[in-house]
């Protein structure tokens, strides 16, 4: 299955509005994530944005947290949802 499974790297350029930056929690484990920021944000009354928590239910026993189909996914969530 690692044909088709495209991976996906990091970008602190904005891509369509959207920032990326991976996260080591536990270098030991290689436990990560990835977290999405929009680059053009607007809050109210001086407040941070909201967060969306994205955890595929399948234990990514086909695909990485990295698979480019789900990293489409989540810039699709942070450039619309602005989150």
């Amino acid at each position: 299955m690692s044909f088709f499974n495209f991976r996906t790297s990091s970008s602190k350029k904005p891509i369509k509005g959207v920032k990326t930056t991976d996260i080591t929690v536990d270098k030991k484990r290689n436990l990560w994530f990835r977290l999405y920021s929009p680059s053009a944000t607007t809050t109210t009354n001086g407040g941070g944005l909201p967060v969306i928590f994205f955890i595929h239910g399948g234990g990514f026993t086909l695909f990485a947290p990295n698979s480019k189909l789900y990293d489409d996914f989540c810039y699709r969530l942070a450039r619309k949802l602005s989150v």
